[in-house]
């Protein structure tokens, strides 16, 4: 895999809705060696955007060319 897409996500269960139905396939299509990662925080904390790409860029670092 050459490319990871992450996606910090909280709570918005339409946004995701809408990304996973029209955006997700237009990147497939033009991305084809892709991956779309959406990474969550537990509830009750405020959210933290950075260290959930963080999180993500440690878990993928070596798998893929670009993130």
């Amino acid at each position: 895999m050459s490319t990871i897409i992450i996606i910090p996500y909280r709570r918005r269960e339409s946004h995701l809705a809408y990304f996973i139905k029209h955006s997700a396939p237009l990147l497939k299509k033009h991305m084809d060696n892709m991956k779309v990662v959406v990474v969550e925080q537990v509830d009750g904390k405020p959210f933290n955007r950075g260290k959930l790409l963080n999180v993500v860029f440690k878990e993928y670092r070596n798998e893929c060319k670009y993130i």
